[in-house]
């Protein structure tokens, strides 16, 4: 089934927009819901030049990305009675391995690939249209002014 989504419904978008998309992120990407090196392999015969990203909520590579899925933990969420926005500390070590890669590449078992953070804009979440769009930059700051 996984692999019969990629070459029916992937590969009619990915002629669809051919040329026209400069790459494809996916999310639950792991091996329970999606066939990525059948993703990769239609998408790269329609349309070469796009990139690819698979968010499979581990913090490698998998062996089908071109760029590092950059996903946070958490978007935003109460984890045992606390608050965690986008900026919490959980996602200091995605930054430092994307900071102390090399020009911004990452390498792990599966090979290398551009990092990459996939933040909200927002301070609540995704789609929290209330909240201004510094909130990520205020949150970083205070963040490491309090040694995090």
């Amino acid at each position: 089934m996984k692999t019969a989504y990629a070459e029916i419904v992937i590969k009619e978008y990915a002629e669809k927009f051919a040329g026209l998309l400069d790459g494809y992120w996916f999310d639950h990407c792991s091996s329970n819901f999606c066939d990525g090196a059948a993703v990769k392999r239609v998408i790269n015969k329609a349309d070469p030049k796009a990139v690819l990203s698979f968010n499979s909520h581990g913090k490698s590579n998998s062996p089908w990305d071109d760029y590092k899925c950059g996903h946070p933990t958490p978007v935003e969420r109460i984890i045992r009675g606390v608050y965690r926005p986008a900026y919490a500390c959980l996602n200091e070590p995605m930054i430092k391995t994307i900071e102390n890669g090399e020009d911004g590449y990452v390498t792990d078992k599966y090979g290398t690939a551009l990092g990459h953070m996939f933040m909200p804009a927002h301070g609540n979440g995704w789609n929290d249209v209330g909240c201004v769009q510094t909130a990520w930059t205020e949150g970083v700051i205070l963040r490491r002014s309090r040694g995090c």
